[in-house]
């Protein structure tokens, strides 16, 4: 599947275990009519693992999808649209997030007008934590079961001050150091999920 236009960014990261031995990472900008692979269709896939992150002026300023078995989607920018959002999203059954009832899918929903609800069911961790006694936000709960990160930024409160730097000052370090941080939450949510549905065995 290949998307064409033209804008900022969709950033690619490669996935450990992926079936596709080629991935994709720009560090600039993206030419959409590159011809460039969005990811190969692999309906054996049905999980997208999605976080997002805001600039100061409350727009979204990344949406991280991570499938696993494809490259690692992230799109920046201009590129936070609900077609490329849908293409992202396509063969996906259910997309998990971590408060995405209340912060990802309603801002999604409101500055994309793209309703994920509308494509795939949705898993929310967070609430699914609360269930079961477990309390404090996604870093606080990864420590709690030893989940790592490797990310020089672990504050998702830095997050928009990175992407000011980026896009007013051309700060391609912290542009990565953005994307790299969104990578890790959209990364561990697999894992989360995971150990979460350890505890129900």
């Amino acid at each position: 599947m290949r998307i064409k236009g033209a804008g900022l960014g969709a950033f690619y990261f490669p996935i450990p275990n992926a079936q596709s031995e080629i991935c994709f990472f720009t560090s600039g900008l993206w030419s959409l009519d590159s011809g460039i692979d969005f990811f190969p269709l692999d309906l054996d896939f049905m999980k997208a693992y999605l976080d997002i992150e805001t600039a100061f002026d409350g727009r979204i300023s990344v949406i991280g999808i991570h499938v696993p078995g494809r490259e690692m989607v992230q799109l920046t920018g201009d590129q936070v649209t609900d077609l490329n959002l849908d293409k992202a999203l396509e063969g996906v059954e259910t997309v998990v997030t971590f408060n995405g009832t209340a912060f990802d899918l309603p801002l999604i929903r409101r500055v994309v007008g793209y309703d994920i609800l509308d494509v795939a069911g949705h898993r929310d961790l967070l609430r699914e934590c609360r269930s079961r006694g477990i309390r404090g936000g996604l870093k606080r709960i990864e420590a709690l079961f030893g989940i790592t990160r490797t990310a020089r930024v672990v504050n998702g409160t830095l997050a928009p001050g990175l992407w000011h730097r980026y896009e007013t000052c051309g700060d391609e370090k912290a542009c990565s150091e953005l994307l790299a941080y969104n990578r890790e939450d959209c990364v561990n949510l697999e894992t989360l999920e995971t150990i979460l549905d350890g505890l129900s065995q």
